[in-house]
């Protein structure tokens, strides 16, 4: 065990009330929560990397990355040199085809993912008339909370974004992302060659826990790519033009802080 110590004083020299928490990095231990008694606190904790969130009344909620060493006790001031408030929001989005990694930021207690799969090709043109375009990739997203849907110690989410369809009726490919501990989360790709018309169909826009996520805008021009992220191809044009791929899809992760 490790002995930690600290003492907090306002401004007139008069203790504070407030808490301190002690989140595990790892699967080493549980969160511990010490309430302060006169400004102090005093504590035996098991040594190992922490975040630590420091509450006190009528002051900013600051927080930092530690390590607390095994051994004698150790003053929380020391340990916390610099220590700044953690972010309570950011965002992050990938539109590059392939494998992607997102790391987890430490402060994060609540994830939003959200997933569009890659958009359909359009369809050749024929001789005598136009090809039809792709539609568009489907949109999925959820909430992961750590310590309830996943460990605090799952700190990544791995997946892939969807491919566009190419063209002559190619089906764009899903957009994944997984995590330790949570079920896969899977946006289909878009259908190659199923719009009304040539136009390469637009993938819209979703709103997910009151933000707004954008998608490719419709592919009027014929014969030409899907726009990202996640639009269909254009048909090809009569006398037997190539048609659009279509786009690749996207993958937007927001992180926030709620409740710790």
């Amino acid at each position: 065990m490790a002995g930690l110590f600290c003492e907090f004083l306002d401004a007139a020299g008069e203790p504070c009330q407030g808490t301190v928490t002690l989140t595990p990095k790892g699967a080493f231990g549980s969160r511990v929560v010490l309430v302060l008694d006169e400004g102090e606190i005093d504590s035996d904790i098991t040594p190992g990397d922490y975040r630590v969130d420091i509450r006190l009344k009528n002051a900013d909620t600051v927080s930092r990355e530690i390590s607390v060493p095994d051994g004698d006790a150790v003053d929380l001031r020391t340990l916390t040199q610099g220590y700044a408030p953690a972010p309570s929001e950011a965002s992050t989005a990938i539109f590059a085809a392939g494998p992607f990694v997102f790391d987890i930021p430490w402060w994060a207690t609540h994830i939003d993912r959200v997933l569009l799969g890659g958009g359909g090709g359009g369809d050749d043109g024929a001789t005598l008339t136009a090809g039809k375009g792709g539609g568009p990739g489907s949109w999925i997203a959820d909430t992961l909370v750590r310590g309830t849907d996943i460990p605090w110690d799952s700190t990544q989410i791995t997946g892939t974004i969807g491919d566009g369809g190419t063209h002559n009726e190619g089906n764009g490919g899903a957009t994944t992302a997984s995590a330790i501990g949570a079920d896969v989360l899977t946006a289909p790709g878009g259908t190659g060659g199923t719009s009304s018309t040539s136009t390469g169909s637009t993938a819209g826009t979703v709103t997910f826990n009151n933000i707004v996520y954008n998608g490719g805008a419709d592919q009027a021009t014929k014969g030409a790519n899907g726009f990202s992220p996640g639009g269909g191809g254009a048909g090809g044009n009569s006398g037997g033009q190539d048609a659009g791929a279509g786009a690749s899809g996207g993958a937007w992760f927001r992180v926030y802080r709620q409740g710790a």
